[in-house]
């Protein structure tokens, strides 16, 4: 996993693209109020839920549908990426830096990686 910049965890991958500043601040509106820097957010269309992964847990919250449909979604169509919010289970997520109030789009598997191994990181 190649990484944007020079220490291992101050950056995500390269293969991140970069989207809209706002919405790095979604991350309550989709119903996360967890600690952690990293989180992904994804539509499950089979429970009508949005869902959240910060490498320590995962879950969902009633309500984030709207914003995620009408704000997040809208992005993922300009960007050609599969949110899940076209009645088929997701390929990409939106991952938030909340520290660096950075919003990407990339593929489910690689930010499941990138969180694990910052979480490890974290850890050691």
């Amino acid at each position: 996993m190649k990484l944007v910049g020079n220490e291992q965890f101050e950056y995500v991958p390269a293969t991140f693209v970069k989207v809209s500043q706002r919405l790095s601040s979604m991350d309550k509106r989709l119903g996360y109020f967890g600690q952690e820097r990293f989180v992904f957010f994804y539509y499950e269309p089979r429970g009508e839920e949005v869902i959240w992964n910060d490498g320590r847990s995962y879950g969902f919250a009633c309500g984030g549908w709207g914003a995620f449909m009408h704000e997040v979604a809208r992005v993922g169509k300009r960007y050609g990426v599969n949110l899940g919010t076209n009645g088929k289970a997701n390929t990409h997520v939106l991952m938030l830096d909340r520290q660096e109030k950075s919003a990407y789009f990339a593929q489910e598997w690689e930010a499941e990686s990138f969180i694990r191994l910052h979480r490890q990181s974290a850890a050691a």
